[in-house]
């Protein structure tokens, strides 16, 4: 976690010269996205906020993407935001499409 630097130095030998009087990196492999562990699956909490509506809070594992998701049956889900937990927590306001009986929520990993 958290920023890192990764630095590579070339110095000249100043004894003579020939080829390319270069040097190459090749085949760096880094990381786009944190690998799916135990600590990815994400805990859902409804809070109220200042203003009076309501929130999501997902709190899962730091720099992780998670895909907010809504259904009314528990079979169709309708993804509703993307977002990455930064410092491992998420916070989305409940939309308000008016009165549905019943709203299930969810955050997954993509």
């Amino acid at each position: 976690a958290g920023q890192h630097t990764l630095e590579w130095r070339y110095s000249k030998d100043t004894s003579g010269s020939g080829g390319e009087d270069a040097a190459f990196v090749d085949d760096v492999r880094l990381p786009l996205a944190l690998p799916t562990d135990s600590t990815s699956p994400a805990r859902l909490q409804l809070i109220r906020t200042f203003g009076g509506g309501l929130a999501i809070q997902v709190s899962g594992q730091t720099n992780q993407q998670y895909v907010i998701e809504s259904s009314t049956n528990l079979s169709n889900w309708l993804p509703l935001s993307t977002n990455v937990a930064v410092g491992g927590v998420i916070q989305f306001a409940v939309p308000t499409f008016g009165a549905k009986p019943t709203t299930f929520y969810r955050a997954v990993v993509r």
